[in-house]
């Protein structure tokens, strides 16, 4: 049903379409007429100006990044329905990973920065989530509350009170705005032929305080690494490496440390959610 024809909105004298193999999480390698395509289904509602922006950006973007714009079929649209849900067929660029070697965490906060230095008369798109709200009033602790020990939770709480302490520094309509991928991290990039990142999962993309983005990255470029231990050093080499090639304002060079604390905490909730 998922590949049939109807299904992927082609035409009737659309070419053959093959399977060829299940990638990953609602993501599936396609031939059609002897081109290899992927098709990404995705799992929460999109704007559909998403694809928009994607295809802008395809068109912006140059080295060492990539953005991917959806194909568009022979019946002339790029977005469809799979068992309703949106979906979108782009180029197989191919499973080629970023590793956690310092050459390329370098290279993805590069990418991070020239996604963030796209102009903002291509970045805005109308129908995108208008805020980026992370500067919460009180960090929430509660979900993992039972699984702490109680010096644990008293440090957290000590943490938590000094970052309320903060809030009114941050004041996100201060800092540098920028397109913000949401979620940027190995797992959603990918290396094409000519070594540029490829950067996947714009569904979260939105116009906010770029400051956001690069803690979240940074964040887990140091400790998501597949065997949950924390590296302070890769936290900092993505960062120098960022500032490297877009600047850090004095402001953001000041609320860099607790944003890194913030995503710290908003992650101690969802691996408890996670188990």
């Amino acid at each position: 049903t998922l590949l049939s024809p109807h299904a992927l909105g082609q035409a009737p004298d659309a070419p053959p379409l093959t399977f060829a193999q299940h990638a990953c999480n609602d993501v599936l390698r396609l031939s059609i007429g002897g081109e290899r395509l992927i098709l990404k289904v995705y799992n929460k509602p999109v704007a559909p100006t998403l694809f928009t922006l994607e295809e802008r950006l395809s068109q912006h973007i140059a080295a060492p990044a990539r953005v991917l714009g959806p194909k568009r079929l022979r019946s002339g649209g790029g977005l469809m329905r799979v068992d309703g849900r949106p979906a979108a067929l782009y180029a197989d660029v191919g499973d080629a990973r970023l590793s956690q070697r310092p050459n390329d965490l370098t290279r993805l906060a590069e990418t991070l920065a020239a996604l963030h230095a796209v102009p903002e008369d291509v970045a805005r798109v109308d129908g995108l989530p208008p805020n980026y709200d992370v500067f919460e009033r009180q960090l929430v602790l509660t979900t993992p509350h039972d699984a702490l020990h109680p010096d644990e939770r008293a440090q957290l709480a000590a943490l938590s009170a000094e970052m309320n302490q903060r809030e009114d520094s941050l004041r996100p309509e201060t800092l540098p705005h920028a397109l913000l991928h949401g979620a940027l991290h190995r797992d959603h990039t990918a290396l094409d032929e000519q070594g540029r990142v490829v950067i996947f999962d714009l569904e979260k993309a939105r116009w906010g305080p770029r400051l956001l983005d690069l803690s979240r990255a940074a964040y887990l470029a140091g400790y998501r690494t597949n065997d949950e231990a924390l590296s302070p050093e890769k936290i900092v080499h993505f960062v120098r490496s960022y500032h490297r090639r877009l600047p850090l304002t004095e402001a953001e060079r000041a609320l860099l440390v607790p944003l890194l604390l913030s995503a710290g905490l908003h992650d101690l909730k969802s691996l408890h959610q996670e188990g």
